[in-house]
């Protein structure tokens, strides 16, 4: 069954309602529309002005929030407050509401302008506050059933603390759900079966009673294997450096060895020398040769060689 006039009115109506704050009407040909006066804007060229100074030479980025199924927005509350404090800015909760709603994009924008009327700031203690409204919408059991994971697995790492342990266990409880979802009892039991080995044993055998306990075991077995390595730590030997033994210094050649060298050298050169004098002799005689060649008269007559032509026998 197809849309009748009078509900696409009533649609259109609820979005200019919210697009314009305050009830158009239904009636298309004279719309309530509200006046643009001079006063409106300049008021909103204020408003952008001043979210425009507010984040101006900014050391960190605030984050976006978007809205999608896969983002922790109690992450990103955390993020945005930890942004706010590195930037220096004042502890203004009207300031921090302002550039929190500008990081929000597609569906968290579009929640945020059918929701927005009943958000009266930032207020991270108050019910009535974007951090407050936004993680009631947002949070999803999905996500903190991830992080319940991530808890369940936490393990010491080798080099790590045990406060820097403790560190990363109360952060991964947060997420997952604080208290009310992990019951004292169970956050005892994860956090000892993520120690280390050689710190375990001591915490079991203290028999905690609750997870202040533990910690409290944790550190004092932490300590006394601190001290027990210290004490054991074995020197290493200084290197023992030989002293290099003293080695004679030997010509490169010795006297036979110039003399057979001289030798050969002399040899060679007398080689070429006999050599290059058997050239010149080769050429200076044929040189003569051509010499007397061409002293020699040649008959044009008969071709022959010892006489001229006016006295040729063939003529």
């Amino acid at each position: 069954m197809g849309v009748t006039r009078a509900e696409m009115r009533q649609d259109l109506q609820a979005l200019g309602t919210v697009i314009f704050g305050h009830d158009v009407g239904n009636n298309w040909n004279n719309l309530n529309v509200p006046l643009i006066t001079m006063t409106g804007l300049q008021g909103e060229i204020q408003t952008v002005d001043q979210r425009v100074n507010a984040t101006r030479g900014l050391l960190v980025e605030f984050p976006k929030f978007y809205g999608i199924p896969d983002e922790d927005v109690e992450e990103w509350c955390d993020r945005f407050a930890r942004a706010y404090q590195t930037n220096g800015l004042p502890d203004d909760d009207a300031q921090r509401f302002r550039i929190a709603e500008a990081q929000l994009g597609y569906g968290a924008s579009d929640w945020f302008r059918t929701e927005g009327a009943t958000i009266t700031g930032w207020r991270a203690n108050d019910n009535t506050g974007l951090r407050h409204k936004i993680i009631a919408k947002y949070a999803s059991d999905r996500i903190k059933d991830k992080w319940l994971e991530k808890l369940e697995e936490i393990k010491q790492l080798s080099r790590e603390t045990i406060d820097k342990y403790y560190i990363r266990f109360k952060y991964l409880l947060k997420r997952a759900g604080g208290d009310a979802v992990v019951a004292a009892g169970n956050q005892k039991r994860i956090f000892i079966r993520g120690l280390n080995a050689d710190h375990v044993k001591d915490v079991v055998m203290g028999s905690p009673a609750d997870l202040a306990r533990v910690l409290e075991l944790a550190r004092a077995s932490e300590k006394g294997y601190d001290a027990l390595k210290g004490k054991f730590k074995q020197e290493e030997p200084e290197p023992v450096v030989k002293p290099k033994k003293a080695t004679k210094k030997q010509d490169k050649y010795d006297i036979d060895d110039l003399t057979r060298d001289f030798a050969r050298l002399k040899a060679s050169d007398e080689a070429k020398m006999l050599k290059l004098i058997e050239e010149n002799r080769r050429l200076r005689s044929q040189g003569q040769n051509q010499f007397r060649m061409k002293q020699t008269p040649t008959c044009f007559n008969c071709d022959r060689r010892g006489h001229l032509t006016k006295d040729c026998p063939e003529r």
